[in-house]
């Protein structure tokens, strides 16, 4: 899943961060993602 400028291009991080100021949206990243697992789940080992 990508999100487009009006102009077809792929949205980069200043337009994604304008983008989710406008919908109340949060942006993380994928170590973000990864640091939440590493808290929140069980690993085996």
């Amino acid at each position: 899943c990508e999100i487009m400028n009006e102009d077809g291009t792929m949205a980069r991080l200043p337009e994604l961060i304008e983008f989710c100021a406008e919908h109340e949206l949060k942006i993380g990243s994928v170590e973000d993602l990864i640091r939440y697992r590493q808290r929140t789940e069980r690993h085996v080992q």
